[in-house]
């Protein structure tokens, strides 16, 4: 069978390795009848084989993204948080995009992505640590982030190690808008003054929708500063704008009120 024949995982670069059980196993989860999807699905999860691991979650973010458009969700959690943590466990393994393209460490970036929605408080220790000065691709950076996120939204104070590596993403500016935000976004879930400090860092050393974002989550928070409270006028000021700022509009204006600032009105378009 060739690449070309199987399902398009996001992993399909893997499928040389598999052995035959597992090939079957994952073209189970495609079928229709009562249980036998499920049932395959979950043969993947005990088969030990990190390429089968890693179809297994691959098969459960794309079931994930399908149930957003109205799609019922045929795999349940049971047992992908051990998965994605067995597989954090394991040298990472490359995989191909659906477009073809080479990705670094595909079986981390599917197991960080998975924890996204599945991590629990406990979790922390679990993500692993990342290259000096966050030097991975960005999707590993991105999915390392909702990773930390989850975890952080679950915790009574927050973890150090996390903050401070989220800071990191979100002031690099080598790295893409898209990357740095959801670094921010994972701050804004942290409990804490260490998460309110970084995300005061990333305001004083950022600029665009990444700054947008860290001044949203602190107005969030009612931590407002007076320098913070004026850079949300001048963004106001602007011309309106896509980006984070048509999300984040109501968020930055809501933190005006809260200092009793007169309302900034959005200048009139021609």
């Amino acid at each position: 069978m060739t690449i070309s024949d199987d399902p398009a995982l996001y992993v399909t670069g893997v499928w040389n390795g598999l052995p035959e059980n597992a090939r079957q196993s994952i073209r189970g989860t495609r079928d229709g009848r009562a249980g036998i999807g499920q049932r395959s699905w979950q043969a993947l999860l005990r088969a030990g084989n990190p390429e089968a691991l890693a179809l297994a979650l691959d098969l459960f973010l794309t079931d994930r993204s399908a149930s957003r458009f109205g799609r019922d969700l045929p795999q349940g959690h049971e047992g992908v948080r051990d998965a994605a943590l067995r597989l954090l466990d394991l040298p990472a393994i490359d995989g191909l995009s659906r477009f073809n393209t080479h990705v670094e460490k595909a079986s981390h970036i599917l197991a960080l992505k998975a924890l996204g929605f599945v991590a629990e408080a406990q979790d922390a220790d679990a993500l692993p640590p990342l290259p000096g000065e966050c030097t991975a691709g960005n999707e590993l950076l991105s999915a390392w982030s909702g990773a930390a996120g989850t975890v952080l939204r679950q915790l009574d104070a927050a973890d150090v190690r996390l903050v401070e590596t989220l800071s990191i993403i979100a002031i690099d500016g080598r790295l893409t808008r898209p990357t740095r935000t959801d670094a921010v976004n994972a701050l804004a879930a942290s409990p804490g003054t260490a998460a309110t400090a970084a995300l005061h860092d990333i305001v004083n050393q950022s600029d665009g929708d990444v700054q947008i974002e860290a001044l949203a989550a602190l107005a969030r928070r009612g931590r407002l500063e007076d320098n913070e409270v004026d850079a949300i006028r001048e963004i106001l000021a602007l011309p309106p704008s896509g980006g984070s700022f048509a999300v984040r509009e109501a968020d930055l204006r809501s933190g005006l009120r809260q200092t009793k600032e007169p309302r900034v009105e959005r200048p009139a378009q021609d």
